[in-house]
């Protein structure tokens, strides 16, 4: 529905990005992302609304991510963000899920 790597695959991209990272001896950061109250958004607003939210989130983190970020959706109203190369001071400034200016 979102486009995302769903629970399953990012997984697997994760644990090969965990092993690439150790092999290269790079940085590799994670980050988890959820949308706060959305059960109560869904339940007032209806699921068809809920599932556009899902989408509209899906596509601004796509805008926002590197090329090689992976992105997933976790379960429900959770995201994750794998982010390779990228140590923990960059991922806590949210510098790595920006985009540069021209890319």
């Amino acid at each position: 529905m979102t486009g995302l790597f769903n629970h399953r695959a990012i997984h697997q991209r994760l644990d090969a990005e965990f092993h690439r990272a150790e092999r290269q001896n790079r940085p590799l950061s994670v980050m988890m992302m959820d949308l706060n109250n959305f059960k109560l958004f869904n339940d007032t607003y209806g699921h068809p609304v809920g599932d556009q939210v899902l989408k509209n989130v899906a596509e601004v983190l796509l805008a926002q991510c590197r090329k090689f970020d992976i992105l997933g959706r976790y379960g429900g109203d959770e995201f994750i963000a794998v982010l390779p190369d990228t140590d923990e001071p960059l991922a806590g400034r949210g510098a790595a899920v920006a985009r540069p200016h021209g890319e």
